[in-house]
């Protein structure tokens, strides 16, 4: 989980955007930022954002491959952004990414090279990526 605050300045009777931070991964720090930034006396309102970003890795057996054509993303109630991607890793660990079902099959079905002597795990990869805007009440306690 990450946070991040976006800054405006009172522009005539609206407030006009000016910058945002970057991701911040300490909630001390968001609070050390927030308080820079209310200092500053053109600030007039700051927006605090939480990212959260999820990862799952699932090993498949061959009978549980995409079929061809499937669809990469996965849909979630929660999520704003996910994407599905497949990785192909030898026993000596080294992974091929594979963009999508297609790739798999393209993959797993082409005959192995000569030197290639490890077997592969197929391994389906999710990530799910979620934001909300919060309040500095709801950030986690201090020493996080």
């Amino acid at each position: 989980m990450t946070w991040s605050l976006s800054v405006y300045r009172a522009h005539g009777a609206r407030d006009a955007y000016e910058h945002t931070t970057h991701r911040l991964s300490s909630a001390a720090r968001v609070r050390e930022e927030h308080a820079l930034e209310s200092a500053r006396p053109w600030v007039s309102r700051i927006t605090l954002t939480e990212h959260v970003r999820e990862v799952t890795r699932r090993p498949l057996a061959y009978g549980e491959m995409p079929a061809p054509r499937a669809t990469a993303d996965p849909s979630a109630p929660d999520a704003q952004h996910g994407a599905r991607h497949y990785e192909a890793v030898s026993l000596d660990l080294v992974p091929f990414v594979l963009p999508d079902a297609d790739a798999v099959h393209a993959f797993w079905d082409r005959p192995p090279p000569a030197d290639e002597s490890s077997p592969l795990c197929l391994i389906e990869v999710t990530v799910l990526e979620s934001a909300r805007e919060i309040t500095l009440d709801e950030l986690p306690s201090l020493g996080t």
